[in-house]
């Protein structure tokens, strides 16, 4: 009986079967290149960078001769897509350089302009945000700078607006009629005779000793200049005046002018 040549087993060990079998490999080869074919894309490669330089060259000479041009039109739209051009390296240069600065690991005491008092607790707070953000030194001192500023102005608006209220009460008190005009400084000193019967100044050995808590207080809030507060102190002083009533330190001589020069350190009184 002839035997099958067509029925061979390669497992089997047919050595003739095995022989006449071909196994292909449908990978085999990929991802390597003939010496040609890599000396070819390394040409087109080169080509395609030197045909984009000169592009790239092509369109700076246009541009460059476009900002000559005699024509309007065509230099503001040169000067139009320069000045983007110039924003957009300028922006890309400011992206690498915060990139690099990025926060410190520990920033060093930021500066305040002299007569400005930061928050101390706001600052501790403000360390971890800008961190956070990978603000640099500069950045983060940036921001104090613009706070201190904002803290200045408010406060100095503040103390502006106080000032002018100081004033309009001044100015008020001296043109009231009943203790305002000509009688402006006589009740003034009719107010201080009020304040040396019922809260004289302190005396410690002989001489005065500061001021009292009263004193204090209508100084520092200035609320010794309100019309209403004086009214109410000459008519006191007045009634002490006329019935020769004295109370507190007698060893103290001071006049009563005096005395409301003290005061009244921020009136007009001369």
């Amino acid at each position: 009986m002839a035997a099958d040549m067509g029925t061979g087993s390669i497992l089997g060990g047919d050595a003739t079967t095995a022989a006449q079998t071909t196994t292909v490999d449908p990978a085999a080869g990929q991802g390597q290149q003939s010496p040609a074919q890599t000396e070819a894309e390394k040409t087109a490669a080169a080509a395609a960078e030197t045909a984009k330089a000169a592009e790239v060259k092509a369109a700076a000479d246009k541009l460059e001769a476009d900002l000559k041009s005699t024509d309007p039109t065509v230099r503001e739209a040169a000067e139009k897509l320069k000045k983007e051009q110039d924003d957009a390296a300028k922006s890309e240069k400011d992206k690498d350089k915060d990139k690099k600065a990025g926060a410190p690991e520990k920033y060093e005491a930021f500066k305040v302009p002299d007569g400005v008092q930061v928050d101390e607790a706001a600052l501790k707070e403000f360390e971890p945000m800008a961190r956070g953000l990978n603000l640099s030194q500069e950045q983060a001192q940036q921001l104090v700078d613009f706070y201190a500023a904002k803290q200045a102005s408010g406060y100095k608006a503040q103390v502006e607006a106080w000032d002018k209220t100081q004033q309009e009460w001044r100015e008020t008190a001296k043109a009231d009629k009943e203790i305002g005009g000509m009688a402006f400084e006589e009740n003034v000193s009719l107010a201080m005779a009020a304040l040396d019967a019922f809260d004289p100044f302190p005396i410690v050995d002989g001489k005065r000793a500061g001021a009292t808590p009263l004193r204090t207080m209508l100084t520092a809030t200035g609320t010794g200049n309100h019309v209403e507060v004086l009214r109410f102190m000459s008519r006191v002083g007045r009634i002490v005046k006329e019935h020769k009533l004295v109370f507190g330190n007698a060893s103290d001589t001071k006049s009563a002018d005096g005395d409301a020069k003290d005061l009244y350190t921020k009136s007009d009184m001369k």
